[in-house]
């Protein structure tokens, strides 16, 4: 912490630049300096007063647009289009403060609460935002590939939005000028959990001196627990040395194990990934190696406490076929792309739970598997905001994304071939709806018997963004039907997640066949606490649900209903806040017919990734 005298040097010297930079500014306008700072600071301004408005409205009709919100007119890459083939001659980085905003308020934050985060928080270092850019000088420009790196920068944990505006040169027609301007998030994020007999306390930064470094720490003290004290610590670097190559170090005391809420580990990791930045990338891939042992911190007994321990090994690699085509290098309007992956995995078991043995358990086994996958896509992105985010710019993708799967498997001394496929489908229509439909399907051999065959289809629809004074509101709709067929190891279908009710929070019970409907209604107002966005939302799930080796006409019926508020600060690092009301109409034996969950750190975002690892089909978690 600063001393007062370090703080008022600090000020001054603040003060000061600013008084230097208004000078530059608007005194010296024959300067040449002062003509690129004066261009900068138009295109900002123009940023605001045009750019991030045309998100929300068509200028041409803004009535129709006030009860429809046009996704369609939202193309990421058509006001850059026009600018297509010529030179690109230098590109300028503009860091804005938590004062400014790019959406929906134009004017300056002037606050005591702003001032003291502005206090406390390091800018992302220039080079780090340079490092992050696919784009370089004196190269040819390219609409999509500008809209890709737009969209990327916005993907980075530490950035809350960002945007990449041409500057036309005066007497040049050839060539043109890139502004990138970024506005980070908060990185600093500290959280106390307590109660009589436990406390949590959390402290991280996302972006530790402004680097693209993340450090978080996490150490619990419990009376309940032996030994009382536990800790747990992350290490990540983004993007290492311009590579696109992301590392993550870390070592948990507490980290939750592999069985829904069981039993806590000691766990230690290590991670490199790379993402697919842009669909003109050669190589993506990633890979993981971790260390985990079961602990009894809370005094289970011998019968009820899972004790194990196991290493875990996972590496991918995928290569884009169409990266040697040179045709579509220099035709980048041209978004098909066929990648080609291969997958290694491995979770070896040095100490298995005396309750699974050598039965097939789809957690505690040992597992190997070596996959390969083609992924054939056609993505483009749509800008829009107020689907997880509370007005901040968000990405919407249009097009298909279809991955066919094939490899060993081994589980326990099981071997057989697999084979997959899954369908992705993302769409928008005129009217302002949009959303995605989905088939997923797979199935192992053995010799010609089909074992544990899945399928999985299912519709997501998002509403329009209809407005109501200062309200905002959007509906949310998914619609799904899952079923495995001849099941030996797989794991059943389960009701307790986003395809049948997302807050029964168990297991049980669990079954073959399951269908379900999902829906939100969520309302953003413009009500603020502490700097925290307000959005109160109602829901309900029922569900439909097969036991194994049941009729149909025997299959159980589950419903959840209820409301609730959800915070968030899009300026912070930590997620969305929310509480939810829960009621079910018909609980399981023994469970709360009326239930109040408070969550934190929950993110919320709309899939936009081509190309992921090479997978068996997953039937209890969305991807």
């Amino acid at each position: 912490m600063k001393s007062k005298t370090s703080y008022r040097i600090t000020l001054l010297f603040a003060l000061l630049l600013l008084q230097c930079v208004h000078h530059r500014l608007y005194a010296q306008k024959t300067d040449e300096r002062t003509s690129l700072t004066k261009r900068i600071g138009n295109s900002v301004k123009d940023l605001y007063n045009q750019g991030y408005n045309s998100i929300k409205r068509d200028p041409k009709n803004d009535s129709i647009q006030n009860a429809k919100n046009k996704i369609n007119s939202l193309k990421s890459e058509a006001e850059l289009e026009p600018y297509e083939g010529k030179i690109i001659r230098e590109i300028y980085i503009e860091r804005i403060g938590f004062d400014q905003s790019f959406t929906e308020n134009t004017s300056k934050l002037a606050n005591w609460g702003t001032n003291i985060l502005n206090q406390l928080h390091t800018n992302t270092k220039e080079f780090v935002i340079r490092n992050n850019l696919i784009i370089k000088k004196n190269q040819h420009f390219s609409a999509y590939i500008v809209s890709d790196n737009e969209r990327y920068l916005r993907s980075l944990d530490f950035i809350q939005d960002a945007r990449i505006t041409v500057m036309p040169i005066d007497g040049v027609s050839d060539s043109i000028d890139l502004l990138v301007i970024t506005k980070d998030i908060f990185s600093l994020s500290v959280s106390l959990d307590a109660d009589i007999n436990t406390a949590k306390l959390k402290v991280g930064d996302d972006n530790l001196f402004g680097m693209g470094q993340t450090l978080r720490t996490t150490a619990l003290y419990d009376l309940n627990r032996q030994p009382h004290t536990a800790y747990e610590f992350r290490y990540g670097k983004s993007n290492i040395a311009g590579s696109f190559i992301n590392a993550e170090l870390g070592y948990s005391e507490i980290n939750n194990g592999a069985r829904i809420g069981g039993e806590q580990e000691y766990a230690s990791y290590f991670r490199l990934s790379k993402p697919l930045v842009t669909p003109y990338s050669h190589f993506v891939g990633a890979a993981e190696i971790s260390s985990n042992t079961s602990v009894n911190g809370y005094h289970k007994e011998d019968s009820l406490f899972y004790k194990y321990s196991y290493t875990y090994y996972n590496a991918w690699l995928g290569y884009n076929i169409c990266s040697q085509n040179r045709s579509l290098e220099k035709n980048t309007k041209k978004r098909e792309r066929l990648f080609w992956a291969i997958r290694y995995l491995n979770t070896n078991f040095s100490e298995k739970p005396i309750q699974v043995g050598n039965r097939f358990d789809p957690l505690y086994n040992d597992k190997e598997a070596v996959l390969t996958s083609l992924t054939f896509f056609k993505e483009n992105f749509y800008k829009t905001s107020y689907i997880y985010g509370f007005g901040t710019t968000e990405d919407i993708p249009i097009g298909y994304n279809i991955v066919a799967t094939t490899g060993w498997y081994r589980q326990l001394q099981l071997q057989r071939l697999y084979t997959g496929i899954n369908l992705s489908f993302f769409k928008t229509l005129t009217n302002g709806f949009f959303g995605n439909y989905y088939l997923r399907a797979g199935s192992f051999y053995s010799g010609t018997t089909l074992q544990d065959a899945t399928l999985l289809a299912g519709l997501d629809v998002y509403s329009p963004l209809l407005k109501y004074r200062s309200l905002k509101i959007r509906q949310f709709i998914r619609v799904s039907y899952s079923r495995i067929f001849n099941r030996i190891t797989y794991e059943p279908l389960q009701i307790g997640n986003s395809f049948g009710l997302r807050d029964y929070g168990s297991n049980i019970p669990s079954g073959q066949e399951r269908m379900n409907i999902n829906t939100d209604l969520i309302v953003y107002t413009k009500l603020k606490i502490l700097g925290f966005r307000l959005a109160p939302f109602v829901y309900a799930d029922l569900a439909l649900l097969r036991p194994d080796s049941a009729a149909f006409n025997k299959s159980s019926g589950y419903a959840s209903i209820g409301g609730g508020m959800r915070m968030r600060n899009d300026n912070f690092v930590f997620g969305t806040i929310e509480m939810r009301c829960i009621y079910f109409p018909t609980p399981m034996p023994g469970a709360q017919t009326f239930r109040i969950n408070i969550s934190s750190e929950l993110q919320f975002r709309y899939r936009t990734d081509y190309v992921r690892a090479p997978d068996i089909i997953r039937l209890n978690e969305s991807l």
